[in-house]
């Protein structure tokens, strides 16, 4: 997963928590699924939303390996200050 350098100004105490302007963070994400066979949705959180939705898709997660195939039809996306 790609690391995102956050600005300063973005973190409400100006920057890393201990005060380094470099902070970097990576991203989470939530997200919604949509199966394309059947009216099921699912609702996920991951660090890797590609690898993630391919996980998904390929029937390698449990849960929704009996829907599969999916559309993303919605996500967010949270810093995650490390």
């Amino acid at each position: 997963m790609a690391e995102w350098t956050i600005a300063p100004d973005c973190h409400p105490t100006g920057g890393h928590p201990q005060g380094d302007k470099s902070y970097r963070a990576k991203m989470n994400y939530v997200y919604l699924l949509k199966s394309k066979v059947r009216k099921w949705y699912y609702i996920g959180s991951t660090r890797d939303l590609k690898n993630q939705l391919i996980e998904h898709n390929n029937g390698r997660v449990k849960s929704t390996k009996a829907y599969k195939p999916f559309d993303l039809i919605y996500y967010e996306a949270y810093p995650n200050y490390h």
